[in-house]
């Protein structure tokens, strides 16, 4: 009984350390060579999409996981309105994972298909793409994801990408404040942030002042759009880049969400003077808040 007892312990040593020398051989190996593996964005076409979207030429719209996620909720009201098929999904090691219901339509027909943390949708007679990400990437990786998001975003060659982000509302300028227009934008096409982008202010949209862009803002670097913002202005040559974003503070962004939107159909749209659309909230919404309180409280 001893040996046994001996025996098995030895075993779970040795394993131990064989697991512990294999992780040291394989950072020994990445910092002796710098290697990567090849593909650290995946995308994997959806079994539904028929025939395969063909993402070149595309424009690709994508929220950043910011404040009040507002790029995410505007995102679900363009999915949703606009009732664009789930066309493939994309998978990061550095984003957590997250599965659910399909949260765009509540039929009984789609309970059991399974909603996962980063996807896309597409409109062919569009040429738009829009990537919805329901989850965020976990601390201390932010770079990663963005420079790998990139990567891919330059690899399929989208003919545009626009990126809708939420900022703290602290940032804003006293000029900012009395303009009532709580949207404004950055552009990049030739690897500066110097250019503005004429669509956006024809609708009235106006860029990030100075101030509002400089160091003192930025010291949030790390965090979400900025890291995103600098990997696609490094790798916009000959794609235009435009980040949407929205000033809020949390509580109910619904508003905040449909504003957004809004000019990005508008953004998006050839017409000098677009319709309004009538926005179609997804069914997921209605849990937003949970069930309304009992009235017997009051």
């Amino acid at each position: 009984q001893v040996r046994v007892r001996f025996n098995t312990t030895a075993l779970i040593i040795l394993s131990w350390l064989k697991g512990s020398l294999t992780h040291y051989s394989r950072q020994h190996r990445f910092r002796k060579t710098g290697s990567r593996r090849s593909a650290k964005m995946e995308f994997f076409p959806s079994s539904t999409s028929e025939p395969p979207v063909q993402l070149a030429g595309c424009t690709l719209v994508l929220p950043a996981v910011t404040v009040a996620n507002v790029g995410q909720l505007a995102v679900d009201l363009l999915v949703s309105t606009l009732e664009m098929p789930r066309v493939g999904y994309l998978e990061h090691a550095s984003v957590l994972p997250c599965v659910g219901n399909d949260p765009y339509v509540a039929s009984a027909a789609s309970f059991g298909n399974v909603a996962t943390s980063m996807e896309l949708y597409g409109d062919a007679s569009k040429s738009l793409v829009v990537m919805q990400q329901r989850s965020p990437v976990v601390p201390g990786k932010q770079r990663e994801f963005a420079n790998d998001l990139a990567a891919w975003i330059e690899k399929c060659k989208f003919k545009e990408v626009v990126v809708l982000a939420g900022l703290s509302a602290k940032w804003r300028t006293e000029q900012r404040i009395g303009l009532g227009f709580q949207l404004c934008y950055l552009a990049s096409t030739t690897g500066t942030t110097d250019s503005s982008h004429p669509r956006c202010e024809e609708l009235g949209c106006k860029r990030l002042t100075d101030e509002e862009f400089g160091p003192e803002a930025r010291k949030e670097s790390r965090m979400p759009p900025w890291p995103l913002f600098e990997a696609l202005q490094r790798s916009s040559v000959g794609m235009s880049t435009v980040t949407l974003v929205a000033f809020c503070n949390e509580g109910d962004n619904i508003p905040d969400a449909a504003a957004m939107a809004q000019l990005t159909a508008d953004f998006l749209s050839q017409e000098a003077e677009p319709a309004a659309l009538q926005w179609r909230m997804p069914p997921s919404w209605g849990h937003l808040y949970g069930p309304p309180p009992e009235m017997g409280l009051f």
